[in-house]
């Protein structure tokens, strides 16, 4: 949340009074993001309407700048492969920590469970 709202959402509007927010500071903040995962633009578009739905129950804005309309776009995030049993074992003889590579066997091993699943 911290990332949304501190790399996304304040440097477009932060210095503004939450009732002068229009809907085109909402459409050109939105814009900026093209380009952008679809993940970000979907975080974004649930933090702003979060923010106006609290603003608007408190009296701090008459109504919410941001369209019901507008919908996230961007980009699919990259399936992601699991690495093979080769690369987890080089990882894990890499690894000297032993906190680390207690988390590394938990998730070798949920890996593994995940995949008898399917």
């Amino acid at each position: 949340m911290k990332y949304v709202l501190n790399h996304q959402i304040l440097p477009q509007l932060g210095g503004c009074r939450l009732q002068d927010i229009s809907p085109m500071q909402i459409q050109m903040l939105m814009t900026g993001l093209f380009g952008k995962s679809n993940s970000l633009q979907s975080k974004v578009l649930i933090h702003l309407r979060s923010i106006f739905t609290v603003a608007m129950e408190n009296g701090l804005a008459a109504k919410s700048p941001v369209s019901c309309m507008l919908k996230a776009g961007g980009k699919r995030a990259e399936e992601k492969t699991a690495p093979t049993p080769e690369e987890s074992n080089l990882l894990l003889e890499r690894v000297k920590d032993i906190r680390a590579r207690i988390f590394l066997l938990i998730a070798h091993h949920q890996g593994k469970a995940d995949n008898h699943q399917r």
